[in-house]
């Protein structure tokens, strides 16, 4: 039909239908006829097979890393940890590197009772926030805040994830040595007879403590961390953190909000806060004599994973810290610590950390942890500075009461005593391994 006959006020007034449209009409009126002559002559046929429907499903959208407008893989936005898993493996598990859905559920089972328990004992005020010699800490009124809700338990059973074994590997007999010669260093030092007696993190002092173990750098070595006698204390074997003293439990580390630009990426840890800024430019590390508590990093990308280097590290005093928490058993002077940063999804990014020592350990080890991206986190900005007030107020109450801070220093000695020993065993037992296998090489060669 004409748009003469559609649309009148842009073509003008009908004055009637023209030829086309005519024709158009007697088509129109003829049709019918025509249809059911042609029916009438036509045999029945049988009704056509219905059709399958054969076209392939729409595809899954595949996730693709996102870049940044300059090109690099954008990791931004404000990363934390939220999964439960041991450092160490368990002993008992050997090389089992995951729980099955059945072993994890009853896992899951008795943290969510230990849990309940524990909120009841504290309910009844039979529970103190305890810290190292089961002294009360200063907060143990307030309680810890149950904000962020339970952690997710991970089916995997350590947070190392090579060596195969899951475990921190054995000491070299150097590191040994030298551990025997902190220890002589500090024997008969009470809790703070200098700054030096006092943690780094408690003098507010940020270091690389990717490296760090807990237990005075000697860590567990898959053994269970609890405070036997105590009400809440979980069952013997439970690998678990109950929240005070020492736990085996693997920290992710602080939260962090990664920042870009062209050549850098940046790293705030924490709410205190700490930055590490990680040029991209290929420059060198500087000379192995010049040492920072944060080390010096440097940074590439390898395809999508972003790897920081860092080297140059130092930890300060040798002298043992009374308190026993987290700290590195060696000097960090031939400390290489690689860090990887890889998306693999819009909210996840798998973190890695390698800790390369050969003065210390027999071999690295690598761990991993999946980060969880939350960027509408807040945290209040907290303010740690080294007060010289602060840290004169330690120092005096040592000296008023001076047998006190002795008893104090021997303690420290005596609760890691047993773990040095098993250090010095494991290492022994690791060079002469290797010094048979090297003496069964030379056999062969000679014959």
């Amino acid at each position: 039909m004409s748009n003469a006959l559609v649309n009148p006020r842009l073509y003008g007034p009908r004055r009637g239908p023209g030829l086309a449209a005519a024709l158009s009409l007697l088509g129109f009126a003829l049709a019918p006829v025509c249809v059911c002559a042609q029916a009438a002559t036509q045999k029945p046929t049988a009704a056509p097979a219905t059709r399958k429907n054969t076209a392939a499903p729409a595809p899954k959208k595949v996730w693709s890393v996102p870049h940044t407008k300059w090109g690099d893989p954008d990791l931004q936005g404000i990363w934390g940890g939220f999964e439960s898993v041991p450092l160490e493996r368990p002993a008992a598990l050997g090389d089992k590197q995951s729980y099955t859905d059945a072993e994890l559920a009853d896992r899951v089972a008795k943290a969510a009772a230990r849990a309940k328990q524990r909120q009841a004992l504290i309910a009844e005020g039979k529970v103190e926030h305890e810290g190292f010699r089961s002294v009360p800490n200063y907060n143990a009124i307030f309680g810890y805040s149950e904000s962020e809700g339970p952690p997710h338990i991970s089916n995997r059973t350590s947070a190392i994830v090579d060596p195969p074994n899951g475990r921190i590997p054995p000491w070299t007999l150097e590191q040994v040595k030298y551990w025997e010669e902190r220890e002589t260093l500090t024997k008969g030092r009470g809790e703070t007879d200098s700054i030096d007696d006092i943690n780094l993190n408690t003098r507010c002092i940020n270091v690389v403590n990717e490296a760090e173990v807990t237990n005075w750098g000697l860590a567990f070595g898959g053994s269970n961390a609890t405070a036997p006698g105590r009400p809440d204390a979980p069952v013997v074997g439970e690998d678990v953190d109950i929240g005070d003293g020492y736990g085996t439990n693997a920290s992710p580390g602080p939260v962090r909000r990664v920042l870009q630009s062209p050549g850098y990426v940046v790293f705030v840890l924490g709410d205190a806060p700490v930055y590490r800024i990680v040029p991209l430019n290929g420059r060198p590390h500087p000379s192995a004599n010049i040492r920072q508590w944060m080390g010096d990093a440097r940074g590439h990308w390898e395809g999508n994973t972003l790897v920081v280097d860092i080297t140059n590290i130092t930890f300060g005093s040798p002298i043992i810290p009374n308190y026993g928490g987290a700290l590195y058993p060696g000097t960090g002077e031939t400390l290489h610590v690689v860090e990887r940063f890889t998306r693999t999804a819009d909210d996840r990014l798998e973190y890695t950390y390698t800790i390369d020592d050969p003065h210390v350990y027999v071999k690295p080890y690598t761990v991993m942890h999946i980060l969880r991206k939350d960027d509408a986190r807040e945290d209040a900005t907290t303010v740690c500075q080294e007060d010289p007030k602060d840290r004169a107020n330690s120092l005096a109450n040592a000296r008023a009461d001076e047998q006190s801070s002795l008893d104090s220093g021997e303690d420290s000695v005596e609760a890691r005593k047993a773990r040095v020993e098993q250090l010095k065993k494991e290492a022994i037992a690791e060079a002469n391994r290797q010094g048979t296998k090297l003496g069964a090489s030379s056999d062969g060669n000679n014959h």
